[in-house]
This record gives C-alpha cells, structure tokens and sequence, in this order.
C-alpha cells in the first residue's frame, strides 16, 4: 500500500426503503437453490436423454456445471458492479436468470440444457455480488453485520422452500422444478422499481492508486494477502460443508433411508445455517472477526465428526444441524471481512472473490474428496474432515489467544502523560534492547446526550475495523475507558512515523472520523513513543497539520466539537 495525503470518502446515502431493502432480500433468496433445485428430477433426465452420446456422465453436470460458471464469471460480474452500478448488474441477473432457468423446461438436447444452466450460473454470480456490493455501500458497523446476515438466512430459506418443492414437482415431471426460476422475473421489476444507483466511489478507482510513497518505506500488499486468505478459506470451508450434500445420500443408504429421509436431513442443514446467519450479528457485537471464524470451523468440524461417527439417521440429522449452523456464520462473516478490506471503488470486484471461492468449492468437493473417501469410507472421510477442521479452529483459536498476549496495555490517562526525567540517561541503544521503538496512538472520547446505542456501536466498530484492516497498525484495543473523565478509548500501536501516516491517511480511518466524530462531545488525542528523538512529537503535529490542511471535510468535523485536545488542533481548538 502506498501514501498520499488524505482521500476524501464518498458522501454517505439516503437509508434504503423497506421495499428496496426487501427487494435485496428476496435477490438472495434465490441463489442457494439455483444449481440444486432440479436435482430431483436426475434420474428422469438421464432416461430422457439416454440416447446422447456420454448421457449417463453429461446428465451429472447439469447441476454441477452452474457452480462452475458461478465461479467463472463472478469476477466479471465485480467488474461490471464497479464500473455500470450495482443496480443494473442486479436487474440484468435476475432477467437472466428467469430466462435461462425456465429455458430449460423447453430444452430438448442435452447440450442446450448444459449451456442454459452454464447461463444460469452467470445470472448467479451477478445477483450474489450485486447484493454483497449493495449492502456494503448501504451500511457501516453493526447495521452492516446485521443486514449481512439476513443476506445468508434469506439464502439458506430460499433452499429451506425450493429445494422441496423441486422435489415435489420433479415427481410430476422432471422438468416441472425448472418453472421455479420464472419467481425471478417478479423479483426483478421489484428490484428495477424500489433501487436506485448509489455512488460507488469512482469508476473503479482505488484510494491507493496514484499516491506516492513516502521514502524509506516498502509499499504494504498486507491487505492483498489477507483478502486471498479470505477466498482460500473460503474456498476449503465450502468444499468441506458440501460433502453433506453430495455424499450424504449415500452414507444415508447404509441407514436404509430413501431420497424423502436425505431432503429432510439436508434441508435440516440449511435451516440451521439461517439460524447462524440470524446469530451472526450479535455474535459480531461480540467477538472479533477471527474469533468467529474459528467458532464457525469449530461448529462444522464438530458436525462433522459427529456424521462420522454416527450410528442412527438422528444422530447423523444432529451433525448436519450442528455444521449448517457453522456455515451459516462464516459466511456473513467473511463477507463482512471482505468489505472492510475493500477500497470504495473496488468493492464489487473483491466481493465478487468470495462468491468465486464458494461456488468453486462447491464445484471441487467432490472431485477433491474422492480420494479421502477411496481410502476411509464415507464415514472415515467425514471424520478426517471434521478432525482437520477442528484442528483448524483451534490453531485460529491459538494464534488469536497469542496475539492478544502479545499486545501492550492501553495508553495511560492524557493526565498522566508527564513523567519525571531519570536521573540516569538512557542511550538509544539501550532502549532498543529486546524490543523495538514504537508509537501508541491512543484517543479519550465522551458521546454527546441522546446518542443512540446503534449509532454508537457504528462508531465503535468502525474503530476496530481501523485496527484490523490498516496495515501499519501492530496491535490495537477499543473498549470503556475506566478512572477518568471520559467514557472511551482507543489505542493503536504503529510502528513508525511513516506507519503512522499511512494510519491517518488510510480510508477506514477517514470513515471513522465521518461516523464519529459527530456523536462526539469531548475528544483527546495523544502519542507515547519509546523514541528518544526531542523532534518526535513536532513531526507527529506535522503530520496531523498535513491531514487538516488537505482535508477541509476533517478539519469542519474536529472544529465542531465541543472539545477537542491533540496535536495541531485546527481551528478554534488550535492553542
């Protein structure tokens, strides 16, 4: 990441109307069951089409084909969200996806289906990142955790009310399920009239491009390599969970469970991922972003282990509810994750990655798998599996437990930042003995009266998302402040003078200062530095004068509030 001075952050929208907010919703609802929803009717489309040429085989990807082109195309559709607006990727896929669902129902080749669902896959695709993209424009903090996982549970009861009834209708006719699609062009004329384009920041501009590094410092990729890690997870997470539907009707065979037994039990599992996804957001309010994860890992791998080790239909129904409700908190979790990373101006294209991860891993799981299962079984397979994800949670767990230890304590009060000169000099090389110099950047805060509580947990998450996703800052601590005359604290740990820029500068920042500082009554910010160098506090009043002088937006907020203490105050806090 390189610097510059500070970059203006879009002006915040109107809040959505309940019809366009429901018109998001009911987008999301239709993206779980796209690719399954006529998995009922396989058997009676291979005799329809035994006659063609690999039948048997071509049959299999009609389901399996749409996770694919969902994966393909997502990037694409991120793009187009960027660039065109979200409110037209949205409608155009939900067009898309009532023509090319319902086009099936006609179709009477094999390979004009297998292209109708390939096009299915890539309204899907636009409708899940148009709706990400959306609410991460829409929201900021608490309410953005909220609404992201009501995106999930209108999912996953999308899947809870189609898949049945595609199965139902495939009992008909096997091509009955795919006039289910044709609730998509209701959806869309809902979406065309209740949403409007919002300001997205600039045609794909992203606050870093153009700026110019500061001398001395590498650009940072920390924010690349953790959006990566959030597909990487995402993908494995997902290969993982799918093992439920693909392999569960045959380990159910063992039990003498017919095809009526597997729905139950798989839609069980997607019942419980909208109870997670519901929980979501209290978890949020709660629990860091990787305390979730692994307490989502956790729950899938325990579910898994328990189908493992099943010995009744019940028990395997109680480790699909225990693993559904994982997934359907990391879900709503890494999509939050992903919005606090991305640029303004690049949102629809890092959204766009999760859906690619996910579908992806849909498509891989059982390719993936088959040689797990070749070698334990079925239930050996899903006992590996759970034990590995287990595994995997307690290694986050541990990493997390052991970076909490690492960090330092909270700054001291603004009282007590005068300390009695020591009586015996201290060389710079004795200071850098077993640690390294750093800056704590610490701030006091009182709200104003009448401060509701969801306005102030916006601007308290929005401070936390400045300690996980700037890349200068070391370790971080947001929560009351005690023994003092102010009600809250912050304290950030930076490296350097040049991390510290890159600290004020960086768009996260810019946003809290947009979200809070208006429900702010007293505000005080301070420095500590292990540096010895006298110069140390005029260049950090450098730096902040440089952030007022080229932000007049910043300067306006600081200026009014009631009191203000730090370092180059502008105008009538300025000493």
């Amino acid at each position: 990441m390189t610097l510059t001075t500070a970059q203006p952050v879009p002006a915040r929208q109107a809040p959505p109307t309940r019809t366009a907010r429901a018109a998001l919703l009911a987008s999301a609802a239709l993206t779980l069951m796209a690719a399954a929803i006529i998995a009922p009717g396989l058997p009676a489309m291979s005799e329809e089409f035994a006659d063609t040429p690999g039948g048997g085989l071509l049959v299999r990807f009609v389901v399996t084909i749409t996770s694919l082109a969902i994966a393909v195309s997502a990037p694409v559709s991120g793009l187009i969200a960027d660039r065109v607006g979200r409110r037209s990727l949205l409608v155009s896929g939900l067009a898309l996806y009532a023509i090319s669902g319902t086009s099936g129902f006609f179709a009477t080749d094999l390979y004009v289906l297998l292209a109708t669902r390939a096009l299915l896959g890539v309204a899907v695709g636009g409708i899940m990142t148009a709706v990400s993209a959306t609410i991460t424009d829409w929201f900021e903090g608490a309410r953005r955790a909220s609404f992201l996982g009501l995106q999930q549970a209108f999912a996953s009861l999308g899947g809870v009310v189609f898949l049945p009834l595609g199965g139902i209708l495939a009992g008909v006719d096997w091509r009955a399920p795919f006039w289910l699609y044709a609730v998509s062009a209701a959806v869309a004329v809902l979406a065309f009239t209740a949403l409007r384009e919002g300001q997205r920041g600039g045609h794909g501009t992203d606050p870093a491009a153009g700026q110019t590094p500061l001398r001395g410092r590498p650009p940072q990729h920390s924010g690349t390599s953790r959006i990566v890690g959030v597909y990487l997870l995402a993908l494995v997470t997902t290969l993982a969970f799918y093992m439920g539907p693909t392999q569960l009707p045959f380990l159910l065979q063992d039990f003498g469970s017919g095809p009526g037994v597997v729905g139950a039990v798989v839609a069980g599992s997607t019942l419980s991922g909208t109870l997670g996804a519901l929980a979501f957001p209290y978890l949020r309010r709660r629990l860091a972003t990787t305390a979730i994860t692994a307490v989502s890992i956790a729950l899938l791998g325990t579910g898994w282990l328990l189908v493992g080790a099943a010995g009744t239909v019940v028990h395997v129904l109680a480790g699909m509810l225990v693993g559904g409700t994982g997934v359907g908190l990391v879900v709503p979790n890494l999509n939050l994750r992903l919005s606090e990373l991305a640029p303004v101006g690049r949102r629809g294209r890092v959204l766009s990655g999760l859906v690619t991860g996910i579908f992806l891993g849909q498509f891989l799981s059982p390719l993936a798998l088959q040689p797990l299962i070749h070698a334990a079984g079925l239930a050996g397979a899903f006992t590996w599996t759970g034990g590995a994800m287990a595994a995997g949670a307690a290694l986050v767990g541990l990493s997390t437990g052991l970076a909490r230890q690492a960090r330092v304590p909270a700054c001291p009060h603004a009282r007590d930042r005068s300390h009695p000169t020591p009586t015996t000099p201290i060389t710079r090389n004795e200071l850098r003995k077993g640690s390294t110099l750093m800056i704590h950047h610490c701030v006091r805060f009182t709200i104003k009266p009448g401060t509701t509580p969801a306005q102030l947990e916006d601007a308290l998450a929005s401070l936390r998302n400045q300690g996980e996703v700037i890349p200068s800052v070391r370790s971080f601590l947001v929560g009351r402040d005690h023994g003092g005359e102010y009600e809250w604290g912050a304290t950030f740990e930076i490296a350097d003078l040049e991390g510290y820029w890159e600290y004020l500068i960086h768009p996260a920042h810019r946003r809290t200062d947009e979200i809070g500082l208006p429900l702010v009554d007293k505000f005080v910010s301070f420095d500590i530095t292990d540096d010895l160098d006298p110069e140390t506090g005029d260049k950090i009043a450098a730096l902040h004068r440089r952030r007022y002088d080229a932000d007049p937006g910043l300067t306006e907020l600081v200026s009014n509030l009631n009191q203000y203490e730090g370092s180059a105050a502008p105008g009538p806090h300025a000493a």
